[in-house]
């Protein structure tokens, strides 16, 4: 699956590019150029509860968690069955604290 973001299908493939997800690039793409949770007769039976979960767990966490990546950290990808992180992302969370006044 880590070789999913690196396709040639994709404009600047392995970069980090939020604009390829804009709703007019998306149009562009072809049908299965993206596919966390495969497609056709083998589509995952769990993908609509998990997409329904990260929206609920993600969406109100910036307004009460933060994180910041670690100045020089350097992050490797593994792929495996799913692309992976070594030796993980240094990048603690916390949560956000109110400025007094």
């Amino acid at each position: 699956m880590g070789g999913a973001t690196r396709s040639p299908l994709l404009p600047r493939p392995g970069g980090v590019s939020p604009e390829r997800w804009s709703e007019e690039a998306t149009k562009r793409l072809p049908k299965y150029a993206y596919f966390p949770f495969g497609g056709g007769p083998r589509l995952c039976i769990g993908n609509t509860f998990a997409m329904m979960e990260m929206t609920l767990v993600l969406a109100p966490s910036p307004s009460v968690l933060r994180s910041r990546s670690q100045p020089g950290a350097k992050v490797q990808p593994r792929p495996t069955f799913t692309l992976r992180i070594e030796p993980g992302v240094p990048a603690p969370i916390q949560p956000w604290t109110l400025i007094r006044v």
